[in-house]
């Protein structure tokens, strides 16, 4: 990896951290932690994105494998998808409805992760991807 790219991904981790700090500054009462670095996670991965991606919370639906059934995802913290090509198919407060088709990513946010929940995450990850026939 040359030196320029390197830098370039020193400086958005550096950014990431600044931006959790801050967050963290102003905010500590209990039972919202998570919901704040949720929050904060969201805006920060606004900003860095291309134009063409959307981020969004709520759920993915798509098809059954057969394409005969309608499946919902679980809750998803962080969506980014194509907002240029699909828009939400519900939008709510704080929650949004999304077709799989569109879904670049989802990205689960946790305030910590210890070694034991990896193994977990990635069984929910693949049960997502199923749920919803994403490829």
């Amino acid at each position: 990896m040359s030196d320029s790219i390197r830098k370039y991904f020193a400086g958005i981790q550096k950014s990431l951290i600044s931006y959790k700090e801050a967050a963290e500054s102003i905010k500590n009462r209990f039972g919202e932690k998570g919901l704040e670095n949720e929050s904060t996670f969201k805006r920060w991965i606004e900003s860095i994105l291309p134009a063409q991606y959307g981020v969004k919370s709520g759920f993915v639906v798509g098809t059954d494998p057969e394409g005969k059934s309608y499946k919902y995802s679980k809750q998803c913290d962080i969506i980014i998808y194509h907002k240029n090509k699909f828009s939400p198919l519900m939008e709510f407060s704080k929650t949004s409805v999304l077709p799989g088709e569109c879904v670049v990513a989802c990205i689960e946010v946790k305030t910590s992760l210890e070694s034991s929940k990896v193994k977990t995450i990635r069984t929910q990850c693949r049960q997502f991807k199923e749920s919803v026939n994403i490829t």
